[in-house]
């Protein structure tokens, strides 16, 4: 029978914290990545005169994306990175504290 190294009966919310905002971090990069293509094809409709097949309210939110892409993501960043410390640094305390 493999020991088990502590009696989880909390678990460390840390993760949590950092699959989520790891999560918000993928799909801020794949909105950002959306958004020339949605001003590529508002461009062609206006070009050809036809009737928007990109919604307004979808431009503004890409146009929004655009504009504040990087410093969501560097705030994302930041929080992936100091969460994920200090849920590997708990992992550690907790561990240490189990064997002693």
């Amino acid at each position: 029978m493999p020991p088990s190294l502590r009696n989880v009966k909390f678990p460390n919310v840390l993760y949590v914290v950092l699959l989520s905002t790891s999560t918000f971090f993928v799909m801020t990069i794949l909105a950002w990545l959306m958004v020339p293509a949605l001003k590529q094809i508002q461009a062609e409709d206006l070009a050809k005169g036809q009737a928007s097949r990109v919604d307004r309210r979808s431009l503004e939110f890409a146009n929004w994306v655009d504009d504040h892409a990087t410093t969501v993501l560097t705030y994302e960043f930041v929080i992936m990175l100091v969460s994920g410390s200090l849920a590997m640094g708990l992992d550690i305390l907790q561990e240490k504290k189990g064997k002693g």
